[in-house]
């Protein structure tokens, strides 16, 4: 209000501080419903508590859930107030949820599918993921279900032997790079940046507080950018070689002209491929064009927009964020398949040759982009069975190229975030015993689905059994992806959440308690396609190298303070020394 109680010159008495009140409140409530109407914004306490002080309301958690309309026919309750457009909004938005995206099927599913996880945990075997060896004299076998290798543990020479082979496919320009901005992660509240409104920037879009004041876009397109360097110079270095050892095959291999001179190779691109969302997508196009592609080629730059889905109540019913539009939340990073390809971003791919993703998301200060060597690993990570066969030992090979593969930290807390790869075998009961079943597969077990009894630590409390938690990058083959987006899909998953929402019961907005969750958000994670597949290859890595997430202010500092660690190790093991925080 731009008056308030003790500053207003109107009449003091009781009843002229009551009525002042009321005028307060209306004003407040216009102006929120006026806010509603273009973004639905938090509710300020003093707002809601204001409202309440007048009109002797208290909002008890319950507000759209008791509505007993059928289907969704109670987004119609205030069309007669509308105008023509707006009606024309509300018509097209509700066809969509209840004929375009089958709405309420989804919702039925991802309710069923937690009751299930749930419930049924008596009926699945659940495993930690099976440790691959690589000191053995063959490459160890690839076993259905959960695999990961332990990169600490990893001769040198296997390391250095997958980073060739990712320098090798990114040389040929086989790779591409997909960076996922998209999702309500992608903003955090609050801060000394937010606007008005209470909202900052897309965290990629934001100055994480380093000295260089760059955002997390802009060092992630300049590690690219590193990385094709080392791509070119690598080159260099064997043409160079090969010339000066055997000419006559440099020349066979192109690497000599008809003049004698050496042939190098052309400035390499890798594409990169951005999903937005609906909240955030001209923000970061804007963003990336306003700095010129952080100098990377426009047409090696491909946008796409994930879809969004309204917020239910936790009866089904699609809650309001004014008269006439539906809350509308993005889908989840498992929506990315399906996005890539009715985006067009699959066509593109195609068209340039590229046979493999790098799929990143784009809140991790320290993440490796287009990792050579987690690249390299999952190419070469095929299911070996060897058969010895007779005394002598003979080996025969049936390979089987993986698809699929990820990057897992260790977990260090029981209620943490990310999901973590675990395998899952059904059981079946015989003469009432449960018996483990033979067909083992793949899980990620997000942390709001998880049981409690695969949250806990061991016996001697020094790890967690299930270790595993998902980095969230992940290699998938382009044939996948496509049948991913085209054939199978991704399951539903129903996330409880707290929405602030326009009730139609009270027709204004209300604002849950902090310990209410009023809603339901359908989201499809990354890790629900394991589904569809019968084995996947996870390297483990060092989570203090290559893990900090940026997800407020205080992870902002904490991920600089990481990144720092992390660059004076690298000092250090190249021979350098601290002293009073300076390298002498």
């Amino acid at each position: 209000p731009k008056k308030s109680l003790e500053d207003s010159d109107s009449d003091q008495t009781p009843r002229g501080v009551l009525e002042q009140a009321r005028v307060d409140a209306a004003r407040v409530r216009d102006d929120l419903t006026a806010a509603a109407r273009e973004q639905l914004v938090p509710v300020t306490e003093a707002g809601d508590a204001a409202y309440r002080f007048v009109y002797g309301e208290v909002d008890d958690g319950k507000w759209d859930d008791e509505i007993e309309t059928e289907g969704q026919q109670h987004v119609w309750t205030f069309q007669d107030q509308l105008e023509k457009k707006e009606v024309e909004e509300l018509s097209a938005q509700h066809f969509e949820a209840t004929q375009g995206s089958h709405l309420d099927s989804h919702f039925d599913h991802a309710m069923e599918r937690r009751t299930a996880i749930q419930e049924d945990e008596d009926m699945m075997l659940f495993e930690p993921p099976h440790e691959l060896d690589w000191h053995l004299k063959f490459p160890p076998r690839v076993t259905e279900g959960a695999n990961v290798t332990q990169l600490v543990d990893v001769p040198p020479k296997q390391m250095d032997l997958w980073r060739n082979i990712g320098l090798d496919s990114l040389e040929q320009g086989s790779i591409g790079v997909v960076m996922l901005a998209g999702g309500d992660g992608s903003r955090f509240l609050g801060g000394d940046r937010a606007n008005r409104l209470g909202f900052s920037p897309p965290v990629p879009c934001m100055n994480v507080r380093l000295l260089s004041k760059k955002s997390l876009f802009q060092i992630f397109c300049e590690r690219l950018q590193r990385l094709q360097h080392i791509i070119v110079r690598r080159r260099v270095f064997m043409v160079d070689t090969l010339i000066a050892k055997d000419p006559k095959m440099a020349r066979r291999r192109g690497m000599l002209n008809s003049a004698g001179k050496p042939v190098y190779p052309k400035t390499h691109t890798t594409p990169v491929y951005v999903m937005t969302s609906e909240d955030n997508g001209r923000e970061i196009e804007e963003f990336w064009s306003m700095h010129n592609n952080f100098g990377l080629k426009p047409t090696d730059v491909f946008f796409f927009q994930q879809e969004s889905y309204p917020v239910l109540s936790n009866n089904g019913k699609i809650l309001m964020k004014n008269r006439y539009q539906f809350i509308r939340r993005p889908g989840g990073s498992g929506g990315f398949f399906r996005a890539l390809h009715l985006g067009g971003g699959l066509a593109d791919m195609r068209a340039r040759g590229l046979s493999g993703l790098f799929v990143m998301n784009t809140d991790n200060l320290l993440a490796k982009v287009a990792d050579p060597v987690f690249l390299g690993y999952c190419m070469s990570c095929a299911a070996k069975e060897h058969d010895h066969l007779g005394k002598e030992g003979a080996v025969r090979q049936r390979a089987e190229p993986m698809s699929v593969g990820m990057k897992t930290i260790e977990r260090n807390e029981a209620e943490e975030r990310l999901g973590f790869l675990i395998s899952r075998r059904a059981r079946h009961k015989v003469s009432d015993v449960y018996e483990k079943g033979e067909k083992r597969r793949p899980m990620i077990m997000e942390p709001h689905e998880a049981p409690e009894s695969l949250k806990r630590q061991d016996a001697d409390r020094t790890h967690y059994e299930y270790y595993a938690a998902d980095l969230c990058q992940w290699y998938f083959r382009l044939d996948d992806v496509l049948d991913l987006a085209v054939k199978h899909g991704v399951p539903w998953s129903a996330v409880s959440t707290r929405s602030p929402h326009f009730s139609v019961r009270k027709a204004r907005v209300v604002r849950p308690p902090e310990e209410v969750t009023n809603s339901i958000k359908l989201e499809q994670a990354m890790g629900g396609f394991l589904q569809h597949t019968r084995r996947v290859v996870a390297m483990h890595v060092d989570r203090a190298a290559e893990f900090a997430p940026i997800r407020s202010d205080l992870d902002a500092r904490i991920g600089v303070q990481s990144l720092g660690m992390l660059h004076q190790g690298w000092i250090k093991s190249a021979g350098g020394i601290f002293s009073d925080d300076r390298v002498v």
